[in-house]
């Protein structure tokens, strides 16, 4: 039994010293690098590069002075070994559109004025502004008026679609849905205000380069200022489809 078992533990002390020797061989291999054939070598200070992405960041922002906070600033690789020699850098034009969110460029670091490595810089940039916001809960359909609206510091990553700053841009628009009290009013919560529903008497002009003709109609659909809506002719009872230009009028071309 011992004697079939020898073979095995042969290979076994056979297998064990060859990787006894790679592993030495691996370590041999990665001290050489760092040396970089008998050249000096400093390890980069990684912090400086990354108060150098903050100071740019801040240079290239459309952002006002305070709206904008830069965060979890990274360096990949996170240990840059250089050769010895005085250190500069030189980061890429960022070209991701507008400073918000995620960001990222790449760097060239520079040894006595010549490039040897890029590296990446991350950022997290995150902006504050006074939005609008319902002072009051807001029906579906309610038209807003400037006692609606209330201000508050909102960050403008967590708003995905555009938000309003001036209560001019969206006072007479109307609620597409109901807004609760401090809820962020953006363009996709607003509409026209209708003007005209089913029912309402209206009068439909008809124009031609030389006549005008009006006649009374009733709108079979709601309708804001520019929709078409479909307005039967009481004459004729005919349905016509009108352009609305306001609560009692509805226009159409011959």
């Amino acid at each position: 039994m011992k004697r079939t078992d020898r073979p095995h533990a042969n290979r076994l002390v056979h297998f064990l010293k060859i990787c006894i020797f790679t592993g030495f061989f691996v370590s041999i291999g990665a001290i050489s690098g760092v040396m970089a054939q008998g050249q000096a070598m400093q390890l980069m200070d990684a912090q400086a590069l990354a108060s150098k992405y903050v100071k740019y960041l801040q240079d290239h922002s459309s952002w006002g002075p305070g709206e904008m906070e830069i965060q979890n600033v990274r360096i990949n690789p996170r240990k840059i070994w250089l050769p010895k020699g005085k250190v500069s850098f030189s980061i890429e034009d960022f070209a991701g559109g507008a400073l918000l969110g995620r960001v990222s460029s790449m760097v060239t670091i520079m040894v006595d004025g010549k490039p040897v490595r890029r590296v990446r810089a991350c950022a997290t940039i995150e902006v504050y502004k006074p939005v609008l916001c319902a002072a009051r809960g807001l029906r579906r359909g309610q038209v807003i008026a400037r006692g609606d609206l209330t201000r508050a510091t909102m960050p403008l990553s967590k708003l995905k679609t555009r938000y309003f700053e001036r209560p001019e841009d969206i006072v007479g628009l109307a609620a597409k849905r109901s807004l609760r009290p401090g809820h962020v009013i953006t363009a996709d919560a607003l509409t026209k205000p209708a003007v005209v529903k089913r029912g309402s008497r209206v009068m439909i002009v008809a124009e031609s380069p030389t006549i005008t003709v009006k006649v009374p109609g009733q709108v079979e659909e709601k309708g804001a200022i520019g929709d078409f809506v479909r307005v039967m002719n009481l004459g004729s009872h005919r349905v016509v489809v009108a352009r609305v230009e306001d609560s009692n009028t509805v226009r159409v071309n011959f």
